[in-house]
């Protein structure tokens, strides 16, 4: 008798960037890089990005990672970031943010009080080119945890 055939389902990458063009050059990188293994999900807005974590939910799937650069409030409360862990305990949370804007103190005081709330894991800088190892590394820790 031939033995059972099971489907095994790829853990999902979301990634939420309201600018379309930073969207797409994160997600050509994740793409690139880990599709093999991981299903890469885009989305505009951290509304739409939550629709996609409860269809994952849904599903029964999982969500390895999540990067956004919005953590603003949704309708209803939380942020991205909460709904995700809501959705799914294990999974590593990270606000996206461009090359230098660490220096900036509107995104430094996010990142900390993100980090101080427990909405995030850590930040991931923007890929600035292709490909972007420093990007890469980020990541794949993430992804090792």
């Amino acid at each position: 008798m031939p033995a059972a055939t099971v489907t095994q389902r790829q853990p999902v990458l979301v990634l939420s960037a309201v600018d379309g063009a930073a969207r797409e050059a994160v997600r050509s990188e994740l793409e690139k890089r880990y599709s093999d293994d991981y299903l890469v999900v885009d989305a505009g807005s951290a509304v739409e990005a939550v629709e996609a974590l409860r269809s994952v939910a849904d599903r029964g799937d999982t969500v390895a990672l999540i990067l956004a650069d919005d953590a603003s409030p949704l309708p209803g409360g939380g942020t991205i970031f909460t709904e995700a862990r809501r959705l799914f305990a294990d999974v590593r949370r990270a606000l996206l943010i461009e090359w230098g804007s660490w220096a900036d103190s509107t995104t430094a005081d996010a990142v900390l009080h993100l980090m101080e709330t427990n909405q995030i894991d850590y930040y991931v800088i923007s890929p600035r080119r292709s490909p972007d190892e420093y990007f890469h590394h980020t990541i794949t820790d993430f992804l090792l945890e």
